[in-house]
């Protein structure tokens, strides 16, 4: 089956281009984008608190949690980040036991 895609515009994001075809990969500019740095990771948390409303001390665990993590950690990164606040906001939905 052939494809005509002179006409297609499209954004794709790739974690390894070594898995994209040659074909597709010929029509594609690539961009390669450094890793966001601790700071960076913390800001864009600091941003999530806040939009979520969520309490200063999920910021506090977010930190802790990060400066634990060694580099290259697989949460250390905007996906990771997210489920981390994501299970968060989910611990703080929980009833609590007395």
């Amino acid at each position: 089956m052939q494809f005509d895609l002179t006409r297609v515009n499209w954004i794709l994001a790739s974690n390894d281009i070594r898995h994209i075809s040659r074909p597709l990969l010929s029509r594609c500019r690539v961009v390669f984008l450094r890793a966001l740095t601790r700071c960076e990771l913390f800001d864009f948390a600091a941003r999530q608190v806040r939009k979520r409303g969520m309490d200063d001390g999920a910021l506090d665990v977010v930190g802790a949690l990060m400066q634990a993590l060694p580099d290259g950690h697989i949460d250390l990164c905007l996906r990771g980040i997210l489920r981390i606040l994501d299970d968060l906001e989910a611990l703080g939905e929980m009833p609590t036991f007395s």
